[in-house]
């Protein structure tokens, strides 16, 4: 059962099925179904906690969609590749090589740069619309964890994000990598940051009160240190490495959002004197 399990993406085909010249992927099917599920649950909270139209939800999930899709694509681009970006910026938005002109469709996304994408989207959406920025950034803590679950299993079926080696019976070898057994880190995070997470803050939801923004506090605290432990087990990137301290790129990032839930959890505490 092991060798079976350790192989698995050797005969896994990441292409889900084809229409023509049309290739559907798995990881583009976890992609929609991490969308549909943030989009399910703000809606299961308008009804059920919210009070309010569902035009408006619909409008704000549209925002936040877009603001998150630019945000986690020039995140990548400055993060993780600038000077390929730098080179070749046509790229951000084209799905062909820009050398080969081949079709390679788009790959490089950066989560914190969702992140910054959908919270700045969520600010200026607030801001025209006369709501309160945190209440709606609390929503967001609680459904986001959903598309972080299924955004990693896609990965993980894509053959990507692979782990760092292991001699752990529950590795599994990533052919786009190396020969090498490795961490399934695509699942950790998938379990982690995910499933993990989002148990963790619907629990604290009932201890945390009706004031806005503390649920903000505890999802950019918690993500950013679950994430930075599972960054120990997944394989930076190539092209970026090691970092100050040895820390990877998305450790050091994490750390960034650890600092902003302790500033945040300052101003509310003096604000509301909690």
């Amino acid at each position: 059962m092991s060798s079976a399990w350790q192989h698995l993406l050797e005969w896994l085909d990441p292409v889900a099925f084809s229409i023509g010249f049309l290739s559907v992927h798995w990881y583009g099917i976890c992609f929609l179904l991490g969308i549909a599920a943030v989009w399910f649950w703000l809606e299961r909270e308008r009804k059920r906690r919210w009070g309010i139209q569902s035009a408006l939800v619909d409008e704000f999930f549209f925002v936040i969609l877009v603001g998150a899709l630019i945000g986690a694509r020039l995140g990548y681009a400055f993060w993780y590749a600038p000077e390929y970006f730098w080179e070749y910026p046509l790229a951000l938005i084209s799905p062909f090589d820009p050398v080969s002109g081949s079709y390679i469709g788009f790959s490089g996304l950066s989560f914190h740069g969702a992140l910054a994408g959908l919270t700045l989207a969520c600010f200026v959406w607030a801001v025209r619309r006369r709501q309160d920025f945190l209440i709606w950034t609390d929503q967001l803590a609680l459904a986001v964890p959903l598309g972080i679950f299924f955004g990693r299993i896609g990965n993980f079926m894509n053959g990507e994000l692979w782990g760092r080696p292991t001699d752990m019976a529950w590795g599994i070898y990533f052919p786009l990598a190396d020969s090498l057994l490795r961490h399934p880190s695509p699942l950790y995070e998938a379990l982690g940051e995910g499933a993990l997470l989002w148990m963790l803050l619907v629990f604290l939801r009932r201890f945390v009160g009706s004031q806005p923004g503390w649920m903000t506090v505890w999802f950019l605290g918690l993500y950013g240190w679950i994430r930075f432990i599972l960054e120990y087990f997944r394989e930076p990137d190539i092209q970026v490495g090691w970092l100050w301290l040895g820390f990877s790129l998305g450790q050091w990032l994490s750390l960034g959002l650890i600092g902003v839930s302790g500033v945040l959890f300052w101003l509310l505490k003096r604000k509301h004197r909690v």
